[in-house]
């Protein structure tokens, strides 16, 4: 339990850094 606990924080992060991109990304090529 504790390590899927850890996992999911880990993948929230992971796709928030990639949303970020991704926003930066479609800001700056507009």
């Amino acid at each position: 339990g504790e390590r899927l606990g850890v996992s999911q924080m880990h993948v929230s992060r992971l796709i928030s850094r990639l949303l970020g991109r991704l926003r930066e990304g479609m800001l700056s090529t507009s």
